[in-house]
């Protein structure tokens, strides 16, 4: 909550928490989309997030559909034994930079 302020609220709570989902778990639910009944879309979302917001449904809807075009990608991350990953990287990418690319970045400025 933090402390409070002179003429102010003080800190702002979390409204939004960005939660990463594994490879099994979005495989799952594509299977589960393809032998589910009409509306397929909408059976899903209700069996796997049922107390999801109806203002979220548009966003976790495109979502899947996202996990659907990637379905190849994710099977080739589970088969890699990457299931229970929330991000498949490519070998020799990362999120940190190595040190060589730091000192160049810093002799640039």
């Amino acid at each position: 909550v933090g402390r409070p302020r002179l003429g102010g609220k003080g800190r702002h709570h979390m409204k939004h928490l960005i939660k990463g989902i594994s490879m099994e778990k979005k495989l799952t639910v594509l299977a589960f989309w393809a032998s589910a009944p009409l509306p397929k879309m909408r059976s899903t979302i209700a069996h796997f997030w049922p107390e999801l917001a109806p203002e979220r449904y548009n966003s976790k809807r495109t979502k899947i559909q996202r996990w659907r075009r990637d379905s190849a990608k994710l099977e080739a991350a589970l088969k890699g034994r990457k299931g229970s990953h929330l991000k498949v990287r490519s070998v020799g990418v990362g999120t940190i930079l190595s040190e060589s690319v730091e000192l160049e970045i810093v002799a640039w400025i």
